[in-house]
Parts: C-alpha cells; sequence; structure tokens
C-alpha cells in the first residue's frame, strides 16, 4: 500500500513538471502563441513565417529571414523581443523547394531544439508566406485549419512519423492570395 501512495505520488510529480510551458507565463501578453510556421527557401537563405494567434483568436504574422536553417528561431525570438510559445504549433509548412537533406536537418532541428510538438502535422506549399496571407474558408489559424483538414483527409504528416520513417512523400497545398487548396496527390522531396 505504501509502495502505490509513493508511486501515486511520483507519477503525479513527474506529470506536473511536464507542464512548464503551460505555468510558466501568467498574462497572455507575456507569450506569443504560434499555431504554425511556414519556411520557404530562397537562393540566398530561408525565410520563416509564424502565424501568432492573439486574443479572440485573431491571427498576425511575423517574418524573418537567415542564411541558414538553424538560424530562424533564434532571428524569430529576438524580432517577437517576448517569449514564443512553439508547442501549440498546429502545422509546419515547407516550400516545394525544400530536399530531402534539408527537410532531415529542419525536422532533426525543430524536434530536438524547440519545443515543437511531435504530432504537429507537415505540408509542403507553392509559397508559405502565401499560404500564411491567404484569406481561407474560415477565420481560424490556418495552422489549426490544416491540421483539421489533414486529419479529416486521413493523412499523417505527425513529425515524428516523418521523422521516423524518412519518408519523403508530403501532402502538398497550392495557396494563392486568396485560398488555399490540398491537392489530391502527394508531393514527392527529392
Amino acid at each position: 500500500m505504501k509502495a502505490l501512495k509513493i508511486f501515486s505520488v511520483l507519477m503525479l510529480v513527474i506529470a506536473l513538471s511536464g507542464c512548464s510551458t503551460l505555468t510558466e507565463y501568467t498574462e497572455s501578453e507575456q507569450v506569443l502563441l504560434i499555431s504554425a510556421v511556414g519556411i520557404d527557401k530562397a537562393a540566398n537563405g530561408y525565410t520563416l513565417t509564424a502565424e501568432i494567434v492573439t486574443e479572440g483568436n485573431q491571427q498576425t504574422l511575423l517574418s524573418v529571414t537567415a542564411d541558414s536553417i538553424d538560424s530562424l528561431i533564434p532571428n524569430l525570438k529576438k524580432k517577437a523581443g517576448i517569449p514564443l510559445l512553439l508547442s501549440h504549433c498546429g502545422t509546419v509548412f515547407i516550400s516545394q523547394d525544400f530536399n530531402i537533406s534539408d527537410l532531415s536537418f529542419l525536422l532533426q532541428h525543430l524536434c530536438s531544439l524547440y519545443e515543437f510538438p511531435l504530432s504537429s502535422r507537415l505540408a509542403v506549399t507553392n509559397n508559405c508566406a502565401t499560404l500564411l496571407n491567404a484569406k481561407g474558408l474560415s477565420s481560424e489559424p490556418k495552422g489549426y485549419a490544416v491540421l483539421s483538414i489533414l486529419k479529416n483527409a486521413k493523412i499523417d504528416s505527425r513529425l515524428f512519423i516523418i521523422g521516423r520513417a524518412h519518408t519523403n512523400t508530403l501532402p502538398f497545398f497550392i495557396a494563392t492570395n486568396d485560398y488555399y487548396l490540398l491537392k489530391d496527390s502527394l508531393w514527392i522531396i527529392e
């Protein structure tokens, strides 16, 4: 019986220690909640566009550039000026210009150094900034809307599945200024 009590207390301590990001901040103004990130590859480096959800479910975008993938999140943190809450990111978008080595490095970097949930979905698009700026059909943040689309389509592109399986086929979204649309075929990253 004593062992059961000790085990119960130990499990409670372990469970509560995983909630540090929920209790670390006391006011919503002290942290930026990131619902999606999109990383576009360009000739001279990378651009990261983050979708930030504010009070009242309003969205705003914050963009940074860097010459390497590993400089993107530190540049975003510096530009934001307040802590980022990455643990609620629903979707990570990459541009169709990514190759398989870029993708492998990105996944390793996001999952090992930052608080990205392993259940975040990964999707390819023609342009991440355009998709995150698109009007869309709902007022829901794009990161969560695309997460719902992928779940409903039964497309499993969770970060940990993609990273573990080393797959090179991902869902592809066409993006314009007015809409974003899931294509029927998967994108192959080479």
